[in-house]
């Protein structure tokens, strides 16, 4: 597709293109070659969606494709590496709360967060687990702007919505912990 709302350039030199339409694209500039990366209904290791309108390379070097609303698309590294283009999808089945991706970061500690139309959510590789955050944990809005995102020196990530930003010190979030049993020792 033309209609091009990203680019990103991996570790390797690539340039990648993600389009309104036409999913991913991979241009290699030593060839001047495309490789077309599209959502294939019959294949569930293709791309979700062919909106693929949000990407990120980690710090591990995986690449991360968000879509407007059919999830994030994980390729790794070592398919990278390999040229075996096989996407891990992650869904509302896997825990996420909406399937709109707006934009993508990630913390010191690996974890991959990003804005949706919900708050944003922090999804942890290591543990394949997902936590939500919204206004009722002090965010500005629930609804964020495509491609807004920004990881500063002091690792706050901020991300950006109509209203204005909201940030999160990644670092200092707590987990939600059980809450302790509550015994009666005298009436």
């Amino acid at each position: 597709s033309n209609q091009i709302v990203q680019l990103l350039v991996d570790h390797k030199g690539y340039l990648w293109l993600a389009t309104y339409g036409s999913g991913a694209n991979r241009f290699n500039p030593g060839t001047k070659t495309f490789t077309y990366f599209n959502h294939d209904a019959a294949d569930s290791t293709t791309l979700s969606a062919n909106m693929a309108w949000i990407m990120y390379q980690d710090d591990h070097q995986n690449l991360w494709l968000g879509t407007q609303s059919k999830g994030l698309n994980f390729l790794s590294r070592e398919n990278l590496e390999n040229e075996n283009f096989t996407f891990k999808r992650l869904s509302l089945k896997d825990g996420m709360n909406t399937r709109t991706v707006y934009a993508i970061s990630q913390d010191s500690s690996g974890n991959i967060w990003y804005s949706t139309n919900k708050g944003f959510s922090r999804y942890s590789p290591k543990y394949q687990s997902f936590k939500h955050f919204n206004t009722t944990h002090g965010l500005l809005d629930r609804e964020y702007t495509h491609g807004v995102v920004f990881r500063a020196l002091d690792k706050t990530i901020y991300f950006g919505s109509a209203r204005g930003f909201s940030s999160v010190e990644s670092e200092n979030v707590l987990d939600s912990r059980p809450a302790p049993t509550v015994r009666m020792t005298n009436v």
